[in-house]
């Protein structure tokens, strides 16, 4: 491989919105190839020295894109990939190695982040930075001298990263040594800021044997913890510097591995790779989780599979997200190191398109330790519309609002005039703030809405007896609404004495109001329905005072006397409230306390039992008294009751026996073409069929469920036959044929046909044609008839004086020895025609062809046909002939 040898990789779009996406991260060390990220292209040069790195390699280009500086954690390196004058013992030993972060009030300045402990797994590590002149060394680069390893903090993990950050700036995170402490550093114009410190989750504890990453938005941290065996996903606010959250997705390892991870560009995904013990050594898995909704059962749901390696990795291998919107993942097989890549990453599921190698080194070239620390852009000029204030909101009755800006600033400014940094509303309207930090100008809007969960019901009220009210509530938007028993409604009815309250919410306020509903009742005091008896007299006495009686015959007595049957109310008022009620007195004793007339289908007796508990019943047909009758004649019975509320009285019924009977045949099946007549003469009643016909025969024509159905009176009986009509079967015994007068045919009795005769009378299998005649065959096949024949004539043939020959063989051998394998017709001279059909002994046609060249193998279906002897037929006229022949030949096929 050459030294200036280019590789062009692959072409992908870039991505919006990816803050990773710059020209500072265009050019990656990566074993002994610098990657070059053009555009969308990818390019593969091929380092002009050994790179013998200490550790992980990392870098930062100029905002045109070319090489400035990279470090392989031990040493500077410039862009002509020599060491800087100042540029040994830079201070680093950890996973990765360095943070390169530009100077954000030069832009020849850069700084040089990195975590020295010695030992990867010996906590605590230091965090020390550089400052880099690009200037310097001739235009080549290097340490400022006295700003080489400045100690930053002493007690952090080994794991640093950087973060976008707002109004020109960026941000340094790490995690402090054994405790679940993070540090943001921000960096502005005017330099290193001291670290806001984020407490997180306690249970969040590290060695350090892991790694950080954030998301290309700035949004999220995901710290990778390979010895507890889970990832850690926190909220990163990058105005404030705030970590929080703590998602845990657990993923097992097994052996000695890691974790490593990367965000999609567009932040809604998070890539794992995890490494797994196998019997050929280390393996690995990629796993995607949706982080797009940030609640942990969703995300631990989402996870899926990507790709399980099938090749060995080394127990430290890196994935990292790369300026051209794909995913690199370098690996170390038995043949070398190689990149993979995720294609599509911001895609969900398999259409990531996972690539298994996108470029390869072999010994002793590599392409291992290299997918650096990714530098964060910087955002720069004026934001508007942040969001320094909550969502719109409403302010509740009675309660105030405190507000509290959600970012340091240099100066604020209220609408009112007000420049502190909290501010209390007491009142609805529209609040706006403006916050000054740097050159950067910081402003959001906030609306406090009036209270609209007022809800009024009215005033206590009362209603009359058997009365309601009904009580609507005009519905506003956004709001809920739930009475005392729990329902939802918004019209609720009232129609008993109580006190009734319905609530009003919305999302954040709730009101209550109530009503007391009295009921005004009258009591009237009737009695029940009730009976009576000839000369009885029933007294009503209603007196209550302050109540106005009227009766139905206009008597507005407070009481009454009845004295004959009938029904009977009285209309009472109070104030503005009426209400009627009425009793019905019925003639003493009972006249229908039978059951009612009855038609009895099909059984032989029935008991008259009356309706209700008597003590004596006597029965006209019955001598003695009885609580019920059994009768099993049709006719009237007649009954009365013995001083049954004090009067006799008298019931009859009318019971009437009908027997009906109706049997169709038998489920059947039929011949096509019969016909099948359902006889049901002498029938009596009324029959009627499943077509509506209603004749007492039925003429069956097509297979089917037939039913009828019998009635009399309030009687009736079906019954139902399934009738199936077997298709008709068919025989060939071939076309009509013409044959010399030297020659004879054999007809083959089909094997289905049973009961079977030639039209000679024979029952042979075959039938010798030596004569011309109509030859034909009849029997059965499945018990049903079948038929057929076939005209053959015999004509003296003329002498054959053609000088062409044609030969058939009697027998032939599809064995494939190569030697008479196959069957045809066989001729020296051309044919202007030709014909020929094999047929079994039962007529069943197994080869035909127009075609000389075609010939027939000995099988049918594609199985070889057993030994034995077949009809040949064969028509053919040679080219200078006048007549055709036809020839009808056996043939012996041997195995």
């Amino acid at each position: 491989m050459n030294t200036k040898q280019q590789f062009l990789l692959l072409i992908c779009i870039l991505l919006p919105l990816f803050s990773f996406c710059q020209n500072e991260n265009n050019n990656w060390i990566v074993g002994d190839y610098q990657l070059v990220f053009n555009d969308d292209s990818l390019f593969f040069n091929q380092l002009p020295e050994k790179n013998f790195s200490v550790w992980r390699t990392t870098s930062i280009s100029d905002k045109s894109g070319d090489l400035l500086f990279y470090t392989n954690g031990q040493t500077l390196y410039t862009k002509d990939f020599k060491p800087a004058l100042n540029g040994h013992f830079i201070n680093s030993y950890a996973r990765p190695p360095a943070l390169f972060l530009p100077d954000i009030s030069d832009s020849n300045l850069s700084y040089l982040f990195s975590s020295d402990g010695r030992y990867l797994f010996q906590l605590p590590h230091k965090l020390y930075y550089s400052v880099l002149d690009s200037q310097l060394n001739d235009g080549k680069g290097d340490v400022i001298q006295g700003e080489k390893n400045i100690l930053l903090n002493d007690n952090i993990t080994p794991y640093i990263v950087g973060a976008t950050g707002l109004c020109e700036s960026l941000w340094l995170i790490t995690q402090e040594s054994n405790t679940n402490r993070f540090f943001s550093y921000e960096l502005t114009a005017k330099g290193i800021k001291d670290p806001v410190i984020s407490n997180v989750d306690p249970l969040i504890l590290s060695n350090g044997y892991g790694v950080l990453k954030t998301s290309p938005n700035s949004k999220y941290v995901a710290l990778f913890d390979a010895l507890q065996e889970k990832i850690n996903l926190f909220h990163f606010d990058n105005v404030s510097g705030k970590i929080d959250g703590g998602i845990k997705l657990p993923l097992s390892i097994t052996g000695l591995g890691n974790f490593s991870g990367a965000f999609s560009p567009d932040g809604t995904k998070l890539y794992v790779f995890v490494t797994q013990l196998s019997n050929n050594g280390e393996i690995g898995e990629i796993y995607q989780f949706d982080i797009s909704i940030f609640e942990e059962n969703a995300i631990n749901q989402s996870k899926y599979l990507v790709s399980s390696l099938n090749k060995i990795v080394s127990n430290i291998t890196e994935i990292q997200l790369a300026p051209n919107g794909m995913i690199l993942l370098e690996r170390i097989g038995t043949e070398g190191t190689f990149l993979s890549a995720i294609e599509n990453p911001n895609l969900t599921g398999m259409a990531c398109n996972f690539i298994d190698t996108i470029f390869s080194a072999v010994p002793p070239l590599s392409i291992h330790r290299g997918l650096q620390n990714l530098i964060p852009s910087i955002s720069y000029g004026t934001q508007i519309d942040s969001l320094l204030l909550p969502q719109d909101t409403q302010l509740c009755q009675n309660l105030q609002l405190p507000l509290q800006i959600q970012a340091e600033g240099d100066t604020y400014r209220w609408q009112d005039g007000s420049t502190s940094k909290d501010y209390e509303i007491t009142s609805p309207g529209t609040y706006w703030v403006e916050v000054q930090k740097g050159n950067c100008t910081f402003t959001d809007t906030l609306k406090v809405l009036p209270d609209d969960s007022f809800v009024a019901l009215g005033a206590d009220t009362t209603i009359c007896q058997n009365e309601s009210i009904i009580i609507n509530i005009s519905p506003q938007i956004g709001q809920t609404y739930q009475w005392q028993d729990g329902s939802i409604n918004l019209d609720y009815t009232i129609s008993e004495a109580g006190l009734y309250w319905v609530e009003s919410k919305d999302s954040l306020c709730s009101f209550r109001d109530s009503i007391t509903v009295e009921v005004e009742k009258i009591v009237t005091n009737l009695p029940a329905d009730t009976f009576i008896c000839l000369n009885e007299i029933i007294a009503l006495n209603l007196e209550n005072s302050n109540i106005a009686y009227e009766w139905q015959d206009g008597n507005t007595l407070a009481s009454y006397s009845i004295l004959a049957p009938g029904i009977y109310w009285v209309e009472a008022q109070k104030g503005s409230c009426q209400i009627r009620d009425t009793i019905t007195v019925s003639q003493g004793g009972r006249s229908n306390f039978l059951p009612n007339d009855t038609t009895l289908c099909n059984v032989s007796e029935f008991i008259i039992k009356p309706e209700g508990a008597f003590e004596g019943i006597a029965w006209f047909q019955h001598p003695a008294l009885a609580d019920s009758l059994l009768v099993t004649e049709s006719g009237l019975y007649r009954a009365i009751i013995i001083e049954e509320e004090g009067c006799n009285d008298e019931d009859s019924i009318s019971v009437t026996f009908t027997n009906l009977s109706l049997a169709l045949p038998a489920d059947t099946t039929i011949c096509d073409a019969d016909d099948f007549l359902i006889d049901l003469e002498n029938l009596t009643g009324n029959l009627t069929w499943q077509d509506g016909s209603t004749n007492q025969t039925f003429l069956v024509t097509e297979s089917g469920n037939y039913w009828a159905t019998l009635s009399e009176g309030e009687c009736q009986v079906s019954d139902s036959i399934l009738v199936s009509i077997k298709p008709r079967s068919t025989i060939d015994l071939g076309k009509d044929t013409l044959l010399c007068l030297d020659e004879n045919l054999t007809l083959f009795a089909p094997t289905m046909l049973t009961n079977f005769q030639w039209q000679d009378g024979t029952t042979n299998n075959t039938q010798t044609v030596t004569q011309s005649d109509i030859y034909w065959i009849a029997g059965q096949i499945d018990n049903c008839p079948v038929q057929d024949s076939i005209t053959v004539t015999f004509e003296d043939c003329p002498e054959d004086t053609s000088p062409c020959q044609a030969y058939l063989p009697n027998s032939f051998s599809p064995n494939g020895d190569g030697n008479n394998d196959e069957l045809q017709l066989l001729t020296d001279c051309e044919l202007q025609f030709f014909e020929m059909e094999v047929y079994d002994r039962w007529g069943n046609l197994l080869f035909s062809s127009s075609d000389i060249r075609k010939t027939w193998n000995g099988k049918y279906k594609g199985e070889f046909l057993e030994t034995g002897v077949y009809l040949w037929v064969v028509r053919y006229q040679f080219l200078e002939d006048d007549f055709p022949i036809e020839k009808t030949e056996t043939i012996t096929v041997i195995k």
